[in-house]
């Protein structure tokens, strides 16, 4: 119930605004629009930021059973002579050859 007071009034507002702004001058209109939105930014919640350490762990069973050496050798080696290793293979098929 209560909700439904809230979105009443603010329809109510907004439709007196609405009818309001017609009437104002442009320097009114622009001095409504700055205030509106030094408002808008004062309710926006800023980005959280995030550690790396947070991080740590994620996706740990993704690398299982691959050597980190031999993957950055591949990828360095891909640099030059193309992709040669997939992680998700966790197999070099081109040696098995």
């Amino acid at each position: 119930m209560l909700a439904v007071r809230r979105d009443l009034a603010f329809g109510n507002a907004l439709d007196n605004l609405a009818n309001i702004v017609p009437h104002l001058t442009p320097d009114e209109r622009i001095r409504l629009l700055e205030d509106l939105e030094k408002l808008i930014r004062l309710q926006e919640k800023p980005t959280p930021r995030h550690k790396m350490t947070e991080f740590e762990g994620i996706a740990e069973d993704f690398w299982k059973g691959i050597d980190a050496q031999e993957y950055v050798d591949r990828e360095r080696d891909s640099w030059d002579n193309g992709p040669s290793y997939h992680i998700s293979d966790k197999t070099n098929e081109r040696d098995k050859q």
